[in-house]
């Protein structure tokens, strides 16, 4: 998730947004950072509709990410995943939940990709899995790192991680295959339908592809089901028509984008039947292009909107400086889906998250709308 565009307006709004964000009884992070949610998840409350037997675009991944942290997350005793597992189910229908790894790395410049007390271990996610599947969810598996230390743009970001020699960047990979290894070959054993090879790693990216294609083919070697790289947006900003030719790599069954995307420029009204029309022009003519350029399927593998009445501008910033507008978040999610289930270049779409404030749609009217979605059978 890119960083925040311009520092300066954040700076002024954070003190104005304090008080709001204390009583949201925990909150989010800055994108990017990945952090945990809190508290257990609530339970739903409204009467569900049966879910539909055929789909018009039944390949179609319509997901919620759910990401949990600690040594025990995802297992049998993380009461949260069960619970919000059946919470995601009723209120949303997903046929898809997004499992989050995180690891993290010491620098910006250091090798040091390894777990941490907040990577949960093999055993867990195999555990989390098997729940996953015994309530008829697929499984996306996706690896995020933070950076324990700023990097020269004050922040914690994967898309700021670099390698200056070859050697570094050999060590880099290497480590980074080690650290991801036990949680691909749980994904082989558990036989998860899909997993992503990074994360955000927007400044990795431009390395020259062989390192990629070897790490690639080394990822392919253990896992063997289908593969992602999942980049920031902001790839898509800083060099459209000049993306790494290893993003063609046969072995990728699609692309999948942190789909932060403004629709405005700035804090704005918009009326709600402007939303489809915004949304296509700013999220969904990019990401067809990227589609055309590299012959691969997208997948939003991430797409979050805040519940406050700035939803449309900076999604990424992951704190809400506006007023609370459930409606607002509702309708942003409907003019999505609207051209998402129309556009055969968009695969799927994985809502950023369950139980994450301020993105968390539970409880709220984004969580009816996704549902009427997921479940309709035009998806």
């Amino acid at each position: 998730m890119r960083r925040p565009l311009v520092i300066l307006v954040i700076v002024v709004l954070v003190l104005s947004g304090v008080v709001w964000y204390l009583s949201m009884a925990g909150g989010s992070t800055p994108l990017g950072a990945h952090i945990p949610n809190f508290g257990p998840a609530a339970t739903p409350t409204a009467t569900i509709e049966p879910t539909p037997t055929a789909y018009q675009r039944p390949d179609l991944q319509v997901g919620m990410a759910f990401p949990q942290y600690g040594g025990a997350a995802y297992s049998n005793a993380d009461a949260d995943w069960s619970t919000g597992l059946r919470e995601i189910d009723r209120q949303t229908g997903a046929r898809w939940v997004e499992i989050v790894v995180n690891f993290t790395q010491t620098y910006y410049d250091s090798p040091s990709v390894a777990v941490s007390s907040r990577t949960p271990t093999p055993a867990s996610v195999r555990e989390g899995i098997v729940q996953a599947h015994r309530l008829g969810k697929k499984v996306f598996m996706v690896p995020v790192i933070s950076l324990l230390n700023d990097s020269p743009s004050n922040e914690k970001w994967s898309g700021d991680i670099a390698c200056g020699t070859l050697t570094a960047c050999n060590t880099w990979f290497a480590n980074y295959l080690q650290a991801y290894k036990p949680y691909l070959e749980v994904a082989q054993q558990t036989g998860v339908e899909q997993v992503a090879i990074g994360t955000e790693l927007q400044t990795l990216e431009i390395l020259h592809e062989h390192y990629w294609d070897d790490f690639i083919a080394s990822v392919a070697s253990v896992y063997t089901g289908r593969l992602t790289y999942d980049m920031n947006f902001s790839t898509l900003v800083a060099h459209p028509n000049a993306l790494p030719t290893w993003f063609g790599n046969s072995r990728l069954s699609a692309l999948g984008v942190s789909a932060y995307f403004s629709l405005v420029t700035s804090p704005a009204t918009v009326p709600l039947t402007q939303l489809p029309t915004l949304w296509a022009q700013d999220v969904r003519q990019p990401l067809d292009a990227l589609g055309s350029a590299t012959g691969k399927p997208v997948i939003l593998s991430e797409l979050g909107y805040r519940n406050d009445a700035d939803a449309l501008y900076l999604p990424y910033v992951a704190t809400a400086y506006a007023a609370p507008d459930p409606a607002l978040q509702a309708a942003v999610f409907d003019a999505a889906m609207q051209n998402i289930v129309a556009d055969p270049l968009i695969s799927g779409v994985f809502v950023w998250a369950w139980s994450f404030p301020v993105y968390a749609p539970n409880n709220l009217p984004a969580a009816k709308t996704l549902r009427a979605w997921f479940t309709s059978p035009r998806a």
